[in-house]
């Protein structure tokens, strides 16, 4: 038989990133994007030998240091996936699980890119009442916009209000 006692230990409360100095909580939202990165240097590495090198990012350090080395890949390419089965995996993460099939340009999932296609993505959704219809207009060249699908139509604000603007015409229509 098995006795039990309670011990105590520790845990990461708060990482700070060492860039920018933000720090975050295991309650704050971007908790989940730090990365912390620590490594033990082996013989002749120019840090010294059997040195520890340690540093934690944000997600926007990261990228503004990295960004331009790192290898970005999305898991879902390693099997093909249906847009269906895509959607019944995650509705919740839409945007970015479409962006895997490059809705949304990798390296800018979280930036002004994502939250113009989230926005247009949702007004669509509930112009069309399907969500299967909306990426499917989405992903369709338009005259309207030289012949750009609508998702690379959405550079800037004034080409957000002009693709939505398109979207609540077409619901006034119907």
């Amino acid at each position: 038989m098995k006795t039990y006692a309670p011990i105590q230990t520790e845990a990461v409360s708060a990482i700070t990133c060492d860039c920018c100095q933000v720090s975050f909580t295991d309650s704050d939202v971007g908790w989940g994007e730090m990365q912390s990165i620590e490594f033990v240097a082996g013989y002749g590495y120019i840090f010294g030998d059997g040195n520890t090198m340690s540093v934690d990012l944000c997600h926007d350090c990261l990228k503004q240091m990295l960004g331009p080395w790192l290898r970005v890949s999305c898991h879902r390419h390693r099997k093909k996936h249906t847009l269906e089965e895509l959607l019944a995996d995650a509705p919740d993460r839409l945007p970015h699980v479409i962006g895997c099939d490059d809705m949304v340009p990798v390296g800018r999932e979280f930036g002004a890119d994502s939250v113009r296609f989230t926005r247009v993505l949702q007004q669509a959704i509930a112009v069309f009442g399907n969500p299967l219809e909306a990426v499917q207009w989405l992903i369709t060249s338009n005259s309207l916009f030289e012949g750009l699908p609508m998702q690379k139509a959405i550079g800037s604000e004034d080409d957000l209000v002009r693709v939505l603007g398109v979207l609540a015409d077409m619901e006034n229509a119907t």
